[in-house]
Formats: structure tokens, sequence, C-alpha cells
């Protein structure tokens, strides 16, 4: 299932970051490969051939990277294949960026060799009355989808559930409201990217930059209000078990709810900056009569085309040359704070990786200490007071059953689980390695089983002799 699910929320990476690099090859005018050539430069057939040379490079790794995630169907634990996809997902950025960057040397090598454009080294320009665009933020809009986010997490601390319940509870809403508030920092923080010259028609600029902002903008709002409704749904589904058909379990509908919350994400922020790239693109094909070749050469700033460092701009956001939309200049504060997140953020993956490895091949123990009955894994989980037994019973099968909160791996099955004709149960055990012994008290019902099979049968014959 782990799998499945990754390879629906994952696999259309690749096709989508290699297409668009293809794409923003033939769409971004005057940039060859992130390298700025003046217009009547652009068909050189050097400069042809490393772009033709770039673009099967760019189909090769489609080719190449695209079957690896499925291998995980033939591996039976989800730690590795986690960590299968995990490394691909690695590959994905790393390879089409290196093959991007090698071109990007060798197009600049041929820019300064036949001296493209040479005679505006480091020059950058500035359109003062589109820089004074005015970019307001829609806080009200904002506001609204921040408070509304944040009421499931509130109301997450006044629900009388179990400890393990309640802590994923705010964890999941806490998390999620945030977001809505990096939504809202988002927009600011796109409002203030540096100015664009497409022209030398200031009017034109200023209109660009003041659709730029607007469409930025309403991106964002949609982005937080989704988000918004998120929380809803994952708070309600978590707190009342919600169920629709055709999707059963309420396990089912977070999946799907995350597929499509991922996918409605990813659609307006394409969509706003297609759009931007589109009008870009017209507006530049339409006053290139009568302009200089190359309004600014600011190469030396920009490291492999991608990366941009410029401790003379204040700007904290600036124009993407690879992809689209924006990137931040590394020189900046936030820039800094930006590159320490990221190097955090992929130290988590070998980390969360390790972390599966470990729970996933740690085999669950049960035992009987002081009239209690005790399931271990990695910890003690769960201690179930004899006394307070109600009915005890070992099922040489699973019955069917869906994940609510916990683990659900495919040899580890930890948490809150709802089984059929039985209800809600706590799990503690290995789904392929029966008997398993249930126990029922007057509040809970537990199911349990040990690493081995007959400790299993043991444990419940020396509970029925007491």
């Amino acid at each position: 299932m782990l799998n499945l699910i990754m390879l629906i929320c994952f696999l259309w990476i690749l096709p989508l970051i290699t297409g668009m690099m293809w794409w923003q090859e033939k769409k971004k005018t005057g940039l060859v490969l992130g390298v700025r050539i003046p217009g009547e430069h652009l068909l050189d057939p050097e400069l042809s051939a490393i772009q033709r040379q770039y673009k099967k490079q760019l189909l090769l790794i489609t080719i190449v990277l695209l079957p690896i995630p499925f291998v995980g169907f033939l591996i039976p634990y989800d730690s590795v294949c986690l960590s299968i996809d995990m490394l691909w997902l690695l590959l994905v950025f790393l390879v089409p960026f290196c093959f991007y960057a090698h071109g990007y040397r060798k197009v600049k090598e041929i820019k300064y060799k036949k001296g493209y454009g040479v005679s505006n080294y480091r020059k950058t320009l500035v359109d003062m009355k589109a820089a004074a665009v005015p970019r307001k933020v829609s806080h009200l809009s904002f506001a609204c989808a921040s408070v509304l986010s944040f009421l499931p997490f509130v109301l997450s601390f006044l629900l009388k559930l179990e400890n393990d319940s309640k802590i994923a509870m705010i964890a999941v809403t806490g998390t999620l409201a945030v977001s809505t508030l990096f939504f809202w920092a988002g927009s600011g923080m796109l409002l203030r990217t540096k100015a664009e010259i497409l022209c030398g028609n200031s009017t034109v600029n200023e209109n660009f930059a003041r659709m730029k902002c607007r469409t930025w903008d309403h991106c964002m709002q949609y982005c937080a209000w989704v988000n918004t409704a998120f929380v809803i749904l994952m708070y309600g589904t978590l707190l009342y078990e919600i169920r629709i058909p055709f999707f059963g379990s309420s396990g089912m509908v977070v999946v799907a709810g995350c597929i499509v919350y991922c996918m409605l994400l990813l659609f307006f922020v394409l969509h706003a900056a297609g759009k931007i790239s589109r009008i870009r693109a017209k507006v530049i094909q339409r006053e290139k009569q009568g302009m200089p070749d190359n309004l600014e050469d600011d190469e030396d700033y920009w490291i492999f085309g991608a990366i941009y460092y410029n401790p003379d701009d204040t700007h904290v956001m600036v124009e993407k040359r690879l992809g689209y939309g924006t990137t931040v200049n590394l020189a900046t504060a936030l820039g800094k704070g930006f590159v320490i997140f990221t190097v955090l953020s992929l130290l988590i993956i070998p980390a969360t990786c390790m972390w599966m490895f470990y729970e996933e091949f740690t085999p669950v123990n049960l035992s009987l200490q002081s009239d209690q009955v005790v399931a271990s894994h990695l910890k003690k989980e769960y201690q179930v007071e004899l006394s307070d037994v109600t009915e005890v019973r070992l099922l040489e099968e699973l019955p069917r059953h869906e994940k609510v909160i916990g683990t659900n791996m495919s040899v580890l099955e930890k948490g809150v689980f709802d089984v059929h004709g039985i209800g809600t149960c706590e799990f503690c055990l290995n789904p392929k390695k029966g008997p398993f012994l249930l126990l029922k008290t007057e509040k809970k019902t537990y199911l349990f089983s040990d690493a081995e099979e007959g400790d299993t049968r043991k444990m419940y014959e020396d509970i029925k002799g007491k």
C-alpha cells in the first residue's frame, strides 16, 4: 500500500520536471540553458547543437529513471520501498540539474569566447516605475483562512481522546494550520520579487509587474483556502472516522484527500507560473522591435544558471532562470536561512529511512509481567491488566481491518485499527505471523502477537490458566 501511495503521489514529478525543462528551452526568450544571449546570436549552430544534446539527455533521464519506483512492488518491506522512493526523488531533482549545469557551462564558455553581450557584463537595469508598483497582499482573505485553519487545532486540545490519538490529532492539525501561515507569508515574499524589465517601455513593464503581483497573490490565496479545507477534512476524518463510498475506511479517505490536496496545490502554482510565463513571452515578442539585444547581463551572479547569489541586490526573491516562478537570493539573510532549511530537509530523508528500517525489522514481543500483558516494540507499547480482561481469544487468522491512526507496514501494524466484525482495536502485531491474541476489557479491545508463533500460543494458555 505504501509503495502504491508513493507511486501515485510522486511518479508524475519526473516527467513534469523534464517536460518543463524541455519546454522552457523553447519558450525562455533570450536564454539558452540559463545563459543570456543577444537575439541575433540565438541561432548560433554551436548553441543549437548543445540544446539538442541537452534535450536528448532529458529524454534519456526520463526513460532510465521512470521504471525505478515500480521495483518497490517486488520488495515486501515498506522501509526498503520507501528508501528506494526517497533515493529516486533525489535523483529526479539532481540528475536533470547536473546535465543542465553541464550545458550551462558549455554555453557560457561559447558566449564569452565569442563576446556575446560581454559589453553588458554585470549590468543590471532597474525600471523605477515598475519597481514602484503597489504590492498589496490580501490580508483579510489570508486572515480568515488562518483562523479557520487553527480552529480544528484548538478544538483538538479539548477532545477527550486517548493520549496517542490526541497527540496525533494535535500534530496533524497544527502542522497543516501553520502551512496556511506559510502561504500568507509566501504571498508577501512573492510580491516583493525584483521587478522584471521586459522592454524599454516603462508602462509595459509596470503593467506586467502589476499583473504578476495580482496573479501570485490570487494563487497563494487559493492554496491557503485549499489547505484550510484539508485541515477540516483531516480533523473530521480522524475524529468521526468518516467513510466515503468507494473509499471505504477513514484511512483511505485520508490518502485520497492527500492526493487531491497535492494535485490542487500543484495546479494553482503551475497555472500561475504558466500564465506569467506566457504573458512574458508575448510581451517580449511584441516589444522586441527596436529594442537593444541585451538589457542586462548579470551572468556572474548566477551559479550554474539556477542559483542566484548577488550581495549587491537587496531583493530576496528573483525570477528563476531554470524552471518557472521565483527563487531566493542566497546572499540575503533569508536566502541563507533557506539553504539551512533545505540541508536539514535533505538530512531528514536518510534519517526517516533509517528509522523505518529500525522500526520494521525490530520484532514485536509479548510478555506476562506482574499480572500484566505487556506488548513491546522499541518500547512498552501496551500494558493490559489481567484483572481488567473480560474476554480472551486466540485468532488463527487476522480479520479484515483498516488503519485509523498508527503504523501500517507489511510486517508491523501498531496503533488504532478498525476490525471487521469486532470494531475498533489497539494493534501491536506482525500481520504475517499468527496466531493473534485478542483481549477485551470494558473500555478497549486489543490484538497482539509475538514474533514467535509458539510464544503467542503459550501466552494465551498462561492467561487462560489464570
